[in-house]
């Protein structure tokens, strides 16, 4: 099972004379392109057999233009990626052999971007759109989309000097979203990371949101991105097919590791947000003062799960008596600005306790959210595809190992619908296979928009 690829184009750029170089693809032993929702940037690794010297001509300010097709798929992708490293370099007499590793252009301008200015009284998703638009910090390039989700609550702080992307990731732990499930409940859990669709701000509920309403589309590569449904065939299928829905290999990350959460307090614990500017004034909570905001609140798995969004509709966590899941084994402390939700023309009232309870309850959701959310993985080997997006969502059957009276049956955990996570694109030889690192956060069933 394989998917042939042809290279157009793979040259560098030179930005100082605004010229391209020669096609140096036959000169490619391997490249490997991945992205992931962890990390605002497209990565790619070129391995090169070179006997030209061409990295002597190398200066580290280029950019690589690589341009590829999957003829008997009708797909192709362009990436244009800022160089970052070669190396390390092994001399085989006459021929050298390394690597020419590369990244988002937009990443790089991070790296040189500076953040010291203060916001006063904006959503969060307006600051992050400035930071992201706006020349003085990181101006992405026009032809990069970029997708903020709204939030709710006006935001103020000060920002001493921190890159754009730490300072989005800062404010990300921070927001609420604009439309939650239950409004007494506010939904917060923003991440910032890149897919071939551009740059996205969002919270992981808008994630599933948007992947149960997923409808197709079309990429700016004119590939047609539609929700695939990809099973697991055990038997071996002939190496000249090629069939998009068939998984190559499985691989079950972790089915469960209990000791470290158990240890850090991850399923169930305590959080508590201490302001420096008013210990004077702090005290713990009794049962007859509740007004202060510096106070501790529990949580666990379970009583947060149904404040989610979820692509299935059972709770992985319910239904076990496993004490890891509801008894508390640490206080985390978090920094409370006090003023970055303050009220409009209002001053906080520390002996009255008016103030926006966000220090704890952003901290204790983004939390929960980001274990909930990866609850269940999934690695699958797949025939190389190029319309997989990270954030989008795929079907995926896997069979039980047993058959039931003669039936193949889809086992219960791992069938179902998931999020892609990361992808990875290995090209080389004369095949080209795609990796899909999947999560979801619960079991039952999800279907696509009708």
């Amino acid at each position: 099972m394989s998917s042939k690829y042809k290279i157009e184009s793979l040259r560098f750029f030179d930005p100082e004379t605004s010229q391209y170089g020669a096609n140096f693809s036959t000169m490619i032993d391997e490249i490997s392109i991945s992205e992931s929702i962890d990390f605002p940037g497209t990565r790619a690794t070129i391995t090169v057999t070179d006997s030209l010297g061409l990295y002597t001509q190398i200066k580290g300010n280029e950019y690589i233009q690589l341009n590829f097709t999957l003829p008997n798929l009708s797909q192709s992708k362009t990436y244009f990626l800022a160089v970052y490293r070669v190396g390390p370099i092994i001399r085989l007499e006459k021929r050298a052999k390394y690597n020419i590793e590369c990244i988002s252009q937009e990443t790089v301008m991070n790296e040189l971007s500076y953040v010291l200015s203060s916001f006063k009284n904006k959503k969060v998703s307006e600051i992050v759109n400035e930071l992201l638009t706006k020349s003085d910090y990181m101006k992405v390039d026009k032809n990069k989309k970029i997708h903020i989700e709204e939030t709710k609550d006006k935001f103020q702080c000060v920002i001493p000097g921190w890159r754009v992307y730490d300072t989005i990731n800062w404010l990300g732990s921070k927001s609420i979203r604009n439309n939650s499930k239950d409004s007494s409940t506010p939904q917060s859990g923003f991440i910032f990371y890149e897919n071939y669709d551009g740059l996205h701000f969002k919270s992981f509920d808008k994630i599933i949101e948007d992947a149960l309403k997923f409808t197709d589309y079309t990429d700016k590569s004119n590939n047609s991105i539609k929700w695939l449904k990809y099973r697991y065939h055990p038997k071996k299928l002939s190496e000249d097919s090629v069939d998009l829905g068939i998984i190559e290999s499985v691989t079950y990350p972790d089915v469960f590791d209990h000791l470290s959460p158990i240890r850090n307090g991850s399923y169930a614990g305590l959080y508590t947000s201490i302001a420096l500017d008013v210990i004077p004034n702090s005290k713990m909570s009794t049962p007859k003062n509740t007004q202060m905001p510096y106070q501790g609140k529990q949580f666990n798995m379970n009583t947060m799960f149904d404040k989610q969004n979820h692509l299935g509709t059972i709770n992985p966590y319910k239904g076990t008596k496993n004490p890891v899941y509801s008894r508390v084994k640490r206080n985390r402390l978090r920094p409370n600005q006090i003023h970055n939700w303050d009220l409009p023309e209002k001053e906080v009232k520390l002996e009255s306790g008016v103030i926006q309870q966000r220090a704890e309850e952003t901290a204790i959701y983004t939390h929960c959210r980001k274990i909930t959310f990866e609850a269940i993985k999934l690695q699958i080997r797949v025939a190389g595809n190029v319309t997989f997006h990270v954030g989008n969502p795929i079907t995926i059957e896997i069979p039980k190992m047993l058959a039931n009276d003669g039936k193949i049956e889809m086992d219960d955990i791992y069938t179902g619908v998931y999020i892609i996570a990361g992808v990875r694109h290995k090209i080389g030889g004369d095949v080209i296979h795609t990796e899909l690192m999947l999560v979801k956060d619960s079991l039952g069933s999800a279907t696509p928009k009708s």
